[in-house]
C-alpha cells in the first residue's frame, strides 16, 4: 500500500474539520464542517466536489428548483451524509455561532447529485433526537442511524446508544393512503443481544448486511469521560448485536477516527485519544489499522510510503480501491490550539506488483541465461531480451548484427564495476534507489548506454547532492552529456553561493563556455533588462 497527496486543479478548500465525504461513482462531495481563521472566527465551507478521475474540486450548484433557500442545510459540523441512489442524505450535527450559542439538529436533507438540487424529503414516523458525533450507513434503501451526543440544560454531554432506521416507503413497508411513494419512513426497532454503551465519535462500517461499530468516547462505571477500542457487530437482517473476542494487536482507544471499507477489510485511520506520558487529551495518530471482518482479527499495515500528518475529525471515502482522506485537525503543543487541514490523501490499497520483485530473480542469475557481460574482470549473468528491451545500447547492438549477437561473453569497456551492477539492477527491477557515491559516473552511464529514466533518476539525485565543492564537477559532466535541465541547476546554485564558488580550484578549471554561462546569469541578476517601453499611441 501506498500514500501518495493529490494535487487537485480548483480552488482548494479552507481547512476544516467535521465535514463528511460521500461517494458517488467516482466523485467525492465534501460537506459542510467548520474552519476557524487566524482571528479565532469560524465558517463553514460551502459543498465542494471531487472528480477523482481529472482531480479537478468544484462547488457545484445547490439551489433547488423555485429558487428558495428553505431546503438547503443550514451551517453544521459532526453530521451525517449518506449515499442511496444518486441522493446523498445529510443529517443531525451541531454548529456554534458568533454568540457561541451551540445548537444540535435533527434535520434531513437530500442533495440530488445530478441536478445539484437540495430538497427535504417527505417522512413519517418519529426522527432521532437532535445530535452529533453519530454514524450513519446506507445499505441498499434504508439508513442505520447510531448513537452520538447532545448536551442537556445543565451542559452536560449526553451520549447515546439508540438505533434507528430511515427506510423508503416503497422497501416492504405497507402502503399508506395519500402517502408519496418516494417517502421515508422513521423506525426505532427492537433489537437482541448487547447494545454497545452510549458514545459518540465512533465509526460504524457496513460489511455483507452486518454493521460493525468501533470505539468512540463514552463513559466509565464512574461518569468519567473515556475513549473506546470495543467492537460491536448488528446483523441488519435480525436486529441482534454481538461482541466478539478480537483476534491480534487490538489499536488503542480512541475518537474522531475514519473507518474505510475495501473488500471485507476496514481501514482505521487516524483518531485523537489520551496520552498519559504528556497527560495529553488531545494527542492524534496516522497509524492504519486492518480489520479482518471475517477472522476479527486486527493488525497493523504497513505502508511503502510516508504516512500523512496525525489528526482527527477528518473524513475519507473510497472510490474503486483508492482511499481519499480530506482534512482534519491536531493538537499542537508549542502553539497550545489545534492545527485544521485541507489536505487531500490518497492510499492505495491495490495488491502491490510483484514485476519487480519477480525479474530481480533473474538479476545476475545462471538460469536460463544466454549471455555473459564482463566488467572489469567480473561476469554477470544476463538474459538478451530483458538488455535488448530496456536498454538501447544492446538492442542496437543484438538488432544490427555486431558480431557481439553470436558471442557467449560481451565485454563491456570504460565503465566502473559498481556503477554498471547498479545500471544493470535497474535494467531487471526498474529501481530507483540511486546511492549518493555514484549517483554522477551512474548518470554518465545512463546517458551512455540509452537507458533514458536511469539518466531522469540520477539527474533528480544528482541535484540533491550539489555542494559548492561538487558543483563545478556535475556542471562539467552535464555538459557533456547535453542535459540542459541539470546545467541550469548547476548554473543556479553557482550564482546563488558565487562567494564559495567561485575560489575553488573546480570552477577555474571549468571550460570557457560554461564560465561564460555563469557570467551571463550573475550579469543578468545584477543588470536586469529594463521594461519595453510602451508604444506611444
Amino acid at each position: 500500500m501506498r500514500w501518495q497527496q493529490a494535487q487537485p486543479q480548483g480552488r482548494p478548500r479552507k481547512p476544516c474539520e467535521g465535514h463528511t465525504v460521500s461517494v458517488v461513482g467516482r466523485s467525492l462531495y465534501i460537506m459542510f464542517g467548520k474552519h476557524e481563521d487566524d482571528g479565532g472566527r469560524v465558517s463553514c465551507p460551502p459543498v465542494q466536489r471531487l472528480d477523482t478521475e481529472t482531480m479537478v474540486l468544484s462547488h457545484p450548484c445547490h439551489m433547488e428548483p423555485g429558487g428558495s433557500r428553505s431546503a438547503i442545510p443550514d451551517d453544521r459540523e459532526g453530521h451525517t451524509a449518506t449515499v442511496i441512489g444518486n441522493r446523498i442524505y445529510v443529517f443531525g450535527g451541531t454548529w456554534t455561532d458568533e454568540d457561541e450559542v451551540t445548537s444540535f439538529r435533527n434535520d434531513l436533507h437530500a442533495l440530488d447529485v445530478a441536478t445539484h438540487t437540495w430538497s427535504r424529503p417527505i417522512t413519517r414516523g418519529e426522527p432521532p433526537a437532535e445530535r452529533e458525533g453519530h454514524t450513519a450507513v446506507g445499505l441498499q434503501k434504508r439508513i442505520y442511524f447510531f448513537g452520538g451526543t447532545w448536551v442537556d440544560a445543565d451542559d452536560n454531554s449526553v451520549y447515546l446508544s439508540d438505533l434507528h432506521v430511515l427506510s423508503s416507503v416503497g422497501d416492504g413497508l405497507p402502503p399508506v393512503e395519500g402517502w408519496p411513494a418516494a417517502g421515508w419512513e422513521w423506525t426505532r426497532p427492537q433489537t437482541t443481544g448487547t447494545t454497545p454503551s452510549p458514545r459518540e465519535g465512533h465509526t460504524a462500517s457496513i460489511v455483507g448486511e452486518t454493521m460493525v461499530v468501533f470505539g468512540g468516547a463514552g463513559l466509565d462505571t464512574d461518569d468519567t469521560s473515556i475513549n473506546l477500542s470495543d467492537v460491536h457487530m448488528l446483523d441488519t437482517c435480525t436486529f441482534t448485536w454481538s461482541q466478539p473476542a478480537m483476534h491480534g494487536s487490538i489499536p488503542q482507544e480512541r475518537r474522531y477516527h475514519t473507518a474505510s471499507v475495501v473488500g471485507d477489510k476496514i481501514y482505521i485511520f487516524g483518531g485523537q485519544y489520551y496520552d498519559p506520558i504528556a497527560d495529553l487529551h488531545f494527542e492524534c495518530d496516522n497509524v492504519l489499522t486492518e480489520l479482518d471482518v471475517h477472522s476479527c482479527t486486527w493488525s497493523q499495515v504497513p505502508t511503502e510510503s510516508r504516512p500523512p500528518l496525525r489528526r482527527a475529525c477528518h473524513s475519507t471515502g473510497v472510490a474503486g480501491r483508492q482511499i481519499y482522506i480530506v482534512g482534519g485537525r491536531y493538537w499542537d503543543v508549542s502553539e497550545d490550539d489545534y492545527i485544521f487541514l485541507n489536505d487531500i490523501q490518497v492510499l492505495e490499497t491495490s495488491p502491490p506488483s510483484t514485476f519487480a520483485s519477480d525479474w530481480k530473480r533473474y538479476f545476475n542469475n545462471e538460469a536460463m541465461s544466454d549471455v555473459v557481460l564482463c566488467v572489469q574482470g567480473c561476469r554477470f549473468f544476463a538474459h538478451r531480451v530483458v538488455l535488448a528491451a530496456r536498454c538501447e545500447y544492446f538492442r542496437c547492438m543484438f538488432e544490427i548484427g555486431m558480431r557481439e549477437t553470436s558471442q557467449a561473453e560481451i565485454e563491456v569497456p570504460d565503465v566502473e564495476l559498481e556503477v554498471f551492477r547498479k545500471l544493470l539492477e535497474h535494467l531487471y527491477t526498474d529501481t530507483e534507489e540511486i546511492p549518493q557515491e555514484i549517483a554522477l559516473p551512474l548518470f554518465a552511464a545512463a546517458d551512455r548506454f540509452g537507458v533514458e529514466r536511469l539518466r531522469r533518476l540520477c539527474a533528480l539525485r544528482v541535484e540533491t547532492i550539489m555542494r559548492v565543492d561538487t558543483v563545478c564537477s556535475i556542471f562539467t559532466v552535464a555538459d557533456q552529456h547535453g542535459d540542459e535541465c541539470l546545467k541550469v541547476e548547476c548554473v543556479r546554485f553557482i550564482v546563488s553561493n558565487f562567494a564559495e564558488v567561485h575560489n575553488t580550484e573546480a570552477f577555474r578549471r571549468l571550460d570557457r563556455p560554461l564560465l561564460d554561462a555563469v557570467h551571463a546569469a550573475i550579469s543578468a541578476r545584477l543588470f536586469p533588462s529594463p521594461p519595453l517601453a510602451s508604444k506611444q499611441q
